[in-house]
């Protein structure tokens, strides 16, 4: 975890200051030095890489024994998408490399599956957040006195494991819940029949029953073939990572700045509300993140969310919609300038 740690630290002060390109890219090489242990012989700064009639240059490339991983950067208030990805995969292809990171105010790995003939699958996708366990997982095996292929791949083979199964339990919660949750309320009247009750008190009692899905927050990345896939949802502009979001409720009052699609940061010094609503959807948050708050109830460190809606119900206790919830101090919601793009 310690890498992790240190690398955050790092680069979150550069993010906050939004350092142009050149200096984001020197200081993450001179992290690989001091906290990954890179030498300057397995780093090869600005290597050439011919694109048809042009030459380009991959920004940095680590080579091990058996292994490269290709490291494409970019300013951190740029978001990553897919010219970005395409960047980064192109290098993988050419240098015959089967990982890459693609970096701006979050990390995306790519592995380059040998049966796959189409773009390198995008595996993980987190920002710049201590307590992000798969940053911690990852910052372990990129120390170059461990790093190596065995361990680079089991990490990917692991993660599109993981990714499929995560799939699979997204398709039974639909599957579950479509159709006003028709299955768990048969599920239901079955046992209570079972149990004895009558069979026309349970169905009415049923039909009165809403069953849907509350906001999830989905992890940002696509263990699939087609790496352009993406999810419908709310284009994360410059102009809206540009602004900073405030929100008050319950004796609350606290800042949020978004740095991607799924990175919204609850600023440290962020006052949060002392007594969380037994319905909130916050419980499991406010557990998570116990040792960040202090007495007074003061955030004491930057805390990352996939959705302004689960950091608005964090800072009020309550549950509240984010998107309309954090406001910039001319009064706009998040919806309101995403609307004017």
């Amino acid at each position: 975890m310690e890498n992790w740690y240190k690398l955050c630290e790092l680069m979150t002060s550069l993010i906050r200051r939004s350092v142009d390109e050149d200096i984001y890219h020197s200081q993450f090489e001179s992290g690989l030095k001091i906290i990954f242990n890179w030498d300057d012989k397995s780093i090869k700064h600005k290597l050439p890489v011919p694109m048809g009639r042009e030459t380009k240059e991959a920004d940095i490339v680590l080579e091990g024994e058996d292994f490269g991983i290709v490291i494409e950067m970019k300013r951190p208030s740029i978001e990553l998408g897919d010219r970005e990805e395409s960047q980064l995969s192109s290098y993988m292809r050419f240098l015959r490399y089967k990982y890459g990171l693609l970096i701006g105010n979050k990390i995306k790995i790519f592995y380059d599956d040998d049966t796959n003939n189409d773009a390198p699958l995008q595996i993980a996708s987190f920002s710049f957040d201590v307590n992000n366990i798969d940053g911690v997982e990852f910052g372990n095996i990129l120390d170059k006195k461990i790093c190596s292929n065995t361990k680079l791949k089991e990490y990917s083979i692991e993660r599109i494991k993981r990714f499929e199964a995560e799939k699979e339990m997204e398709k039974i919660k639909f599957e579950l819940v479509k159709e006003n949750g028709e299955k768990i309320k048969n599920i239901v009247k079955e046992k209570y029949i079972a149990d004895g009750y009558d069979e026309e008190s349970i169905t009415n009692i049923l039909d009165d029953v809403n069953i849907s899905l509350s906001e999830t927050e989905f992890e940002d990345y696509t263990a699939i073939p087609n790496n352009n896939e993406q999810r419908p949802g709310r284009a994360i502009t410059p102009a809206v990572m540009v602004e900073t979001y405030y929100f008050s409720r319950n004796n609350s009052k606290a800042s949020l700045k978004i740095q991607g699609r799924n990175d919204f940061v609850l600023l440290r010094g962020s006052r949060i509300a002392s007594v969380v609503q037994s319905f909130s959807t916050s419980h499991a948050n406010r557990r998570k993140y116990k040792h960040l708050i202090s007495p007074s109830f003061e955030i004491t460190q930057d805390i990352t969310f996939k959705t302004p809606s689960a950091a608005a119900s964090f800072v009020s206790g309550a549950s509240d919609n984010g998107w309309i919830a954090w406001k910039t101090q001319a009064g706009k919601t998040i919806d309101d300038i995403i609307g004017n793009n």
